[in-house]
């Protein structure tokens, strides 16, 4: 029973992101190994928001 509660949930938040899923530990580790990289060698300074672009699509008050 509990099992399905949340699942029910987890599916209506996600349907409510941009992306249309849940992030993963994975979103993280991936922005966290791009930043480690010599890929991000022309970053200096950034606000990096890993939200599946949630705050991106919030009206802004």
């Amino acid at each position: 029973m509990v099992s399905y509660i949340v699942d029910e949930y987890e599916e209506r938040l996600a349907s409510g992101l941009p992306l249309g899923r849940i992030g993963e530990p994975i979103d993280v580790a991936s922005a966290a190994l791009f930043l480690a990289s010599d890929d991000s060698a022309w970053v200096s300074g950034l606000d990096l928001t890993i939200d599946g672009g949630q705050m991106a699509s919030t009206p802004k008050l």
